[in-house]
């Protein structure tokens, strides 16, 4: 015989219960034995906390409802992992984006700075020089840039000069940086880029900060037109002026 420990242990192997007849008569004992390897046990670890049919309905809903949670949670785990894919793309698209702008940057000076080896726009080095380019201005346009140094708008207004030396090259295109006049603080600090035009000794153009002109990028056939617009037409030949 089992040992009360074995059995807490164990488990019996065979679970009999008594079960009275109808006919008390007869007053006899039915054994019944349950198959320890019922195919009707409950899914799971083999243990059922409810009996009869309601009890395996239940426990059979139970079973759908872990399904269920289940399922959901590695859903949450699939989008979990396209979301992070996804940040994780779009950071790698934003990197590659900004580091095609900077070659695209790199290459636009690049090329700007060998234009302005090339071109005819004259650097004025003292508020001397500064006067002559004034005076030198016979029966042609004498363009002046007052810059300043690291400014985007006054490298704008330096590629216009450039593209305009090439085109309309009967003209003359200068630059000089604003400290080497005698102007005010104030000039100094708002007035750049500043384009002044000349013509026999005269101002015919004078555009303080001159990038507020336009509403976006300088280029230079919108220069062109803002001087028509002034008077002042650019022509390979002034005297073919009508």
């Amino acid at each position: 015989m089992a040992t009360l420990e074995e059995k807490l242990l164990n488990g019996p192997t065979t679970v009999r219960y008594c079960s009275s007849s109808e006919d008390e008569q007869d007053s006899k004992l039915k054994m019944v034995e349950d198959e320890p390897n019922n195919p009707l046990a409950p899914p799971g670890n083999g243990v059922s906390k409810n009996t009869g049919p309601k009890g395996v309905k239940e426990d059979y809903q139970e079973y759908l409802a872990s399904k269920k949670y289940e399922r959901h949670m590695k859903e949450q785990a699939i989008i979990a992992q396209a979301k992070q894919f996804n940040v994780s793309t779009t950071q790698g698209a934003s990197s590659s984006d900004d580091e095609d702008e900077l070659v695209k940057m790199r290459q636009k000076r690049l090329e700007a700075m060998k234009n302005r080896k090339r071109s005819s726009v004259r650097n004025l080095e003292t508020a001397d020089d500064y006067l002559t380019a004034i005076e030198d201005s016979r029966n042609f346009f004498q363009f002046i840039h007052i810059f300043k140094p690291n400014c985007d708008a006054c490298e704008d207004v330096d590629n216009v000069l450039i593209a305009l030396s090439s085109r309309f090259n009967n003209n003359k295109y200068s630059r000089i940086n604003q400290s080497v006049l005698p102007i005010s603080g104030k000039f100094q600090q708002n007035a750049c880029p500043a384009l002044q035009i000349y013509c026999n000794d005269a101002l015919v153009g004078n555009f303080v900060r001159f990038d507020n002109y336009f509403n976006d990028e300088i280029t230079v056939d919108k220069v062109i037109t803002f001087l028509k617009q002034r008077d002042i037409i650019l022509q390979t030949n002034l005297s073919d002026t009508d």
